[in-house]
């Protein structure tokens, strides 16, 4: 079975990026295709494959695809290429001819191991796999590669989610629809850790199959990563596929050898930390992420992303 998961991501890449890429070598039955205007990393994981490129080459990949008209090229830009997510199938088909499935996934997230988590048998006999935009898989069939383009009868459809600049979020809430609707084999629960940026400490999105608990860890070790919290006196240590860690630059404190041994690296709302730094001036809570984020929420507001608001709340009724 062939997996390819396609990134066109442009601009700085997250401070931890290094981390990102190992975890991606954990996952060797996968093969990760970023297309980026940054430079190469060195020493890149066997199943990870940089291609450099500017935006107006996917730009103009996605024009000739989908025949794009002036209005959706004007609203075409690096942020909102969210909402193309699931016409990837489409958009990148010469880059995926000998895949059997094929995703997407976001760069500001770190891996466990993917398949022990998700059974192999169950993604091999399904359509879609996991339902959120930060990591989706797909059949590469022609029905898959299309679906996309179906109507539903409340919510956004594909060719209005791209016609204006603010994300509305196509790829999680409308895709998911468009997929109920049409019956599409759906596999994979949420057993990952999204972390809620609104909060001073790392909290998970009630979406998550997992629980919040009192004083939780999270901390990637070999390749695996784990939600750890003391249950009856003992440490609980539980695997999860993933963490999510949109809207914060985490700085990495570990150095690239910690990141080959055997040691955990933790991630904490002051960053992400190797063992022997891990203590509590590295546990605190980070207040003033919290007023950068809703500074930066309240500044952005627009009466499109109200609209969009509301067109989810409608879907949800």
């Amino acid at each position: 079975m062939i997996i390819k998961v396609v990134i066109p991501y442009f601009g700085k890449f997250p401070p931890y990026f290094d981390l990102f890429l190992e975890s991606c070598r954990g996952n060797s039955e996968i093969s990760f295709l970023i297309f980026t205007d940054q430079n190469s990393h060195a020493d890149l994981p066997d199943n990870v494959i940089i291609q450099t490129c500017g935006f107006g080459d996917i730009k103009n990949l996605a024009q000739n695809k989908l025949a794009l008209d002036i209005k959706r090229l004007k609203a075409f830009s690096p942020y909102k290429l969210c909402d193309y997510k699931p016409a990837y199938g489409k958009i990148f088909e010469d880059y995926l001819t000998d895949a059997d499935f094929w995703g997407f996934c976001d760069v500001d997230l770190v891996f466990g191991r993917i398949f022990n988590i998700l059974s192999i048998e169950e993604f091999q006999k399904s359509e879609r796999i996991l339902t959120q935009g930060h990591l989706t898989f797909y059949k590469n069939s022609e029905r898959m590669k299309l679906m996309f383009l179906k109507n539903i009868k409340k919510g956004i459809n594909f060719w209005d989610a791209i016609s204006f600049k603010e994300p509305a979020f196509f790829d999680e809430i409308f895709m998911p629809a468009i997929c109920r609707a049409n019956q599409v084999i759906q596999y994979g629960q949420n057993q990952f850790a999204d972390i809620l940026p609104q909060y001073s400490r790392l909290l998970v999105a009630p979406t998550c199959t997992i629980s919040n608990h009192p004083d939780q860890q999270f901390y990637w070790q070999q390749g695996r990563l784990f939600q750890s919290y003391v249950d009856n006196m003992e440490e609980v240590n539980h695997e999860i596929m993933y963490i999510h860690l949109q809207k914060r630059p985490l700085p990495p404190h570990y150095k690239k050898m910690d990141l080959r041994s055997n040691e955990r690296i933790y991630f904490t709302p002051q960053g992400i930390f190797p063992v022997s730094q891990y203590n509590t001036d590295a546990k605190a809570e980070n207040k003033y992420h919290v007023r950068q984020y809703q500074k930066r929420r309240w500044k952005s507001l627009t009466l499109r992303k109200i609209w969009v608001k509301l067109k989810i709340k409608q879907l949800r009724k």
